[in-house]
């Protein structure tokens, strides 16, 4: 027992004697590594939409493509001469437009087209004219396509406005859809022997159901012709005024169209000396510039 209670009191005597270890401990390293956001993802970081015309085994060279100023939209130009609206988000088809027979067939109804154009050799596969450019109107009330198709330029309501923009771009495509005689061209000037207005509204097979509950018409609503094959259209920043290009067609390769008023001019009195390949406007001058 004495020997018990000497430990005891050795024990209390050494007690504040003891030697402790002190630990210098970051903080953060007691909190556990989260993984990168990156490998938590359960869904992919890119998207790839096919756009695919459904019940069609072979596949069509696109030519060129088109998006809606809301980016909601896309149009194609195929090597068939037809024209596809598309859903960006979903790839789903909307529309098609079969605009080489659209040509064609406004060639056989045009009584003026044997006097202004030259012989075509290529008529027998006239159907099959590639759209060679496209482009969607940049003003966002405006819901036109212009197409370039063989020695036309088509211009096409997509039917996509809603309430209000169905009203202006009715408005917009008023004259050209009731053109006659050719368009509002002066006779004596030098458009009116380069290009032809016609109304397209006749056409039962142009017209079809708007996209959208007020979209209006939808279809092709006019056409351009000229006597040459048009390889490029682009429009002015304020969705009125388009130019189309001709390379072929010497003094008359570049013409300016107003499409409200279904008038067209042509700037350039002889050619400059070689083929004009592009022509687009300044976004804010009157400036024209031809390539």
């Amino acid at each position: 027992s004495v020997k018990e209670r000497f430990e005891r009191c050795l024990d209390l005597y050494l007690c504040p004697r003891a030697m402790k270890r002190r630990l210098n401990i970051d903080p953060e390293s007691l909190v556990p590594q989260l993984p990168r956001a990156s490998d938590l993802r359960p869904f992919p970081t890119a998207k790839c939409v096919r756009y695919e015309v459904p019940g069609e085994t072979e596949s069509v060279m696109v030519r060129c493509l088109a998006v809606s100023p809301d980016g909601q939209f896309l149009a194609s130009g195929g090597e068939d001469g037809v024209a596809r609206l598309w859903e960006v988000q979903s790839g789903r088809l909307l529309k098609s437009w079969d605009l080489a027979e659209v040509v064609r067939s406004s060639g056989e109804e045009d009584g003026r087209e044997g006097e202004k154009d030259e012989p075509d050799e290529e008529t027998p596969t006239q159907k099959q004219q590639p759209i060679a450019s496209l482009e969607w109107n940049p003003n966002r009330s405006h819901h036109v396509l212009l197409a370039a198709v063989g020695k036309c330029a088509v211009v096409i309501s997509t039917g996509t406005a809603g309430l209000d923009d169905a009203e202006v771009t009715g408005a917009l495509l008023s004259a050209a859809s009731k053109c006659k005689n050719g368009g509002n061209i002066a006779p004596d000037s030098r458009a009116a022997k380069a290009v032809r207005w016609i109304s397209l509204r006749k056409q039962k097979k142009s017209a079809g159901t708007p996209v959208s509950a007020f979209g209006g018409t939808s279809g092709p609503v006019a056409l351009l012709r000229t006597g040459k094959d048009v390889s490029s259209v682009k429009w002015h920043r304020k969705g009125d005024y388009f130019t189309t290009v001709s390379p072929k067609a010497s003094a008359s390769a570049v013409l300016i169209h107003q499409l409200s008023k279904a008038a067209s001019q042509q700037p350039f009195g002889k050619s400059k000396g070689g083929e004009a390949q592009l022509a687009c406007f300044h976004p804010q001058k009157p400036f024209l510039f031809v390539a």
